[in-house]
């Protein structure tokens, strides 16, 4: 079995990508068996095994995860920062802005939030 490892960082927790995907699961509202149903090639057993950490995603499963959770496949990653679904959304949106208005959304959000 995978050993988890969950490190404190500054401003947060780091997580697992087992972890991010039932997280991410539970913000849309979807369990296992309905997200494999989303996914070509991959089974719910298989999605357990990635939950629970006793089997890591690769790329080809991040990205296809990520495609039916429509979310970044680096948010599926070993160390991904755990988000409150507030900062979920903040960066869904700040993600479908034009490229060059990016950076000072970033900017504004981070100025906001720290008041």
């Amino acid at each position: 079995m995978k050993k988890k490892h969950i490190t404190k960082a500054l401003d947060g927790v780091w997580q697992t990508g087992g972890e991010a995907l039932t997280a991410i699961m539970k913000e849309r509202g979807l369990n296992q068996k309905q997200l494999a149903a989303r996914v070509s090639g991959i089974g719910q057993s298989e999605i357990s095994r990635f939950c629970s950490g006793t089997r890591d995603m690769n790329e080809r499963h991040r990205n296809a995860l990520a495609k039916a959770l429509t979310c970044d496949p680096e948010d599926l990653e070993d160390g991904a920062l755990k988000l409150s679904p507030n900062d979920l959304l903040l960066k869904k949106i700040v993600r479908e802005l034009p490229e060059k208005l990016k950076p000072e959304a970033i900017f504004l959000l981070g100025a906001l939030l720290k008041k």
